[in-house]
């Protein structure tokens, strides 16, 4: 789960291409961590729950996570995740199942 800020165009005109941000987050990580990453919420600035010295309320988002309370901009979700969330709703969501399955960094085959 990570937060995104809505920006303006950049300079090009271009909106924000969440599934491209998607797609380096997945190469990162998988290449940081040698692990493929399948779960992926982008959630509105200001989503995320913490405590009054700022630590992440990890058991109440998780928590708002699995009851489908949480407002996904993007989300990428593996099956066995997605059966166990509750129904998303809203106009921000995005679902991008294609994603789930990330090439590897660089777009060759093989390892991460």
């Amino acid at each position: 789960m990570q937060e995104v800020r809505d920006t303006p165009p950049d300079r090009a005109g271009e909106a924000v291409d969440r599934r491209a941000l998607v797609r380096r987050i997945q190469e990162t990580v998988g290449a940081e961590c040698n692990v493929p990453l399948a779960n992926i919420l982008l959630v509105p600035a200001g989503t995320v729950r913490r405590t009054t010295s700022g630590k992440i309320q990890r058991a109440l988002m998780r928590t708002l996570f699995l009851k489908g309370s949480l407002p996904a901009c993007h989300e990428v979700l593996d099956p066995a995740v997605a059966a166990r969330v509750g129904r998303r709703g809203g106009e921000c969501a995005d679902l991008g199942e294609d994603l789930l399955t990330p090439e590897p960094a660089g777009g060759g085959g093989g390892r991460w």
